[in-house]
């Protein structure tokens, strides 16, 4: 009698952590994403997207601009979160065990420090927090404001580049990525771009892409090209609503196939959440045949299950 096969291991979603723990010798896997783009075009519709998934975690957020961008009135949907402007306060509230903090830097500067430092002394005691969380989920909105390409506080660098923090979860948006730490983005294990408009910033996400820079400056709003650095291939995805269906552009590489996802699971874009049906089995059979007829890609109509996410930028 044969022996019996091992049955699939489950697939978890981005934010889950695994049951496993990792060996004393090796680092806990980390998911750094940069989220880029000019205003306007997506990337805070997207981050919301990610912050709505369940999370086993603390979720901290350093909302730049809280004013706009509605951090906490969004996540009341998620959660019960906590708003505060003082790092004191920050860590009172994760000493407590508080799930979901949203924390709005000061910005007016006492002392004989100028408005930079002042904002980047903030942002080093926030990250510090971070790094003695658990399962953390981290959105920093507009790097550019606590980092330049040549300099970051050490505790970012910490958290950006060693990866070794239990199972973190890192975000961060930039409307000009040649303006913002260049360690961070070496060592992103996700890139998500929309449209850039300096030639500048879309030559240099490009080549880390991959992709020529034109298709960067040229994307719609709403539009992303997304690179998923550990499986080794790219994930070029347009997204267009049109009345009631979204319009999904799965990119030319065929290793674009391996990211559909499995029946029943969500799948997250620009501007809302559809689920696949059995149907979907059909339509990845179909991607398949037009992807080796089509070096070029293919469009597919999706319908759209939930109201638009209000905010971006």
């Amino acid at each position: 009698m044969s022996p019996k096969p091992p049955s699939p291991r489950k697939r978890r979603t981005r934010t889950e952590a695994p049951k496993a723990s990792v060996p004393a010798n090796r680092a806990a896997p980390a998911n750094i994403t940069a989220v880029l783009g000019a205003s306007q075009t997506g990337k805070g519709m997207y981050c919301k997207q990610r912050l709505s998934v369940p999370h086993d975690g603390v979720t901290l957020v350093w909302s730049w601009l809280e004013a706009t961008d509605r951090y906490h009135k969004f996540l009341e949907a998620h959660g019960n979160p906590s708003t505060v402007t003082a790092i004191p306060r920050l860590c009172e509230l994760v000493s407590d065990g508080w799930r979901c903090i949203i924390y709005v830097p000061d910005k007016m500067p006492r002392g004989k420090l100028s408005d930079r430092e002042h904002v980047a002394a903030q942002f080093a005691f926030f990250c510090r927090i971070v790094a003695e969380c658990k399962h953390a989920r981290v959105l920093v909105e507009e790097l550019k404001h606590v980092t330049t390409p040549s300099w970051a506080p050490p505790a970012w660098s910490a958290l950006s580049t060693a990866g070794a923090h239990d199972h973190l979860e890192l975000i961060a948006t930039a409307q000009r990525p040649t303006m913002i730490d260049k360690d961070f983005l070496g060592n992103c294990t996700e890139v998500r771009s929309y449209r850039l408009n300096y030639e500048e910033d879309a030559r240099s996400t490009g080549r880390f892409l991959r992709v020529p820079y034109t298709d960067l400056m040229d994307l719609p709003d709403l539009h992303y090209l997304h690179r998923v650095v550990r499986e080794r291939a790219d994930f070029p995805v347009t997204v267009t609503l049109t009345g009631s269906c979204a319009v999904l552009r799965f990119g030319a590489p065929l290793g674009a196939l391996y990211f559909l996802p499995s029946v029943g699971e969500s799948i997250m874009f620009g501007v809302s959440k559809a689920h696949w049906t059995v149907a979907g089995v059909a339509l990845a059979a179909f991607a398949l045949l037009t992807f080796v007829q089509s070096p070029r890609g293919v469009n597919f109509k999706i319908p759209v299950i939930g109201p638009y996410l209000p905010g971006g930028q």
